[in-house]
């Protein structure tokens, strides 16, 4: 699944919305009544929706970069799994041909014990 953003926007888009924006939001607001500049309220409620917008793409893109990480770690167990029963599925014949060959080996090498 791909993401939103790439890693570097996801990063620029987040500090615009964490730091900028806000401070945006409350220079205008303090500002603009103090020099008699008109909309001040009406533009720090804008900067403060669109923050708001940018802060819901931003979650949307960091649900959807968890999910891909999920998937991709996933994906890496099983590989390391099937890896694993695969040497395992190796060692088991090695030892089974070990035993065959010791049992042999001993066959050949003793006679057979009477039973008491």
């Amino acid at each position: 699944m791909k993401t939103i953003f790439s890693n570097k926007v996801y990063d620029a888009l987040k500090w615009v919305c964490i730091i900028f924006l806000p401070a945006l939001a409350v220079l205008v607001r303090s500002l603009f009544p103090i020099w008699s500049l008109p909309l001040g309220e009406e533009i720090s409620a804008t900067i403060v929706a669109i923050n708001a917008f940018l802060g819901a793409c931003l979650c949307i893109s960091n649900a959807q970069y968890n999910v891909s990480k999920a998937q991709d770690n996933q994906d890496a167990y099983k590989e390391m799994l099937r890896q694993n029963n695969g040497l395992r599925d190796d060692m088991v014949a090695i030892l089974a041909e070990k035993y065959e060959a010791f049992e042999e080996e001993a066959k050949a090498g003793e006679p057979e014990k009477p039973v008491e």
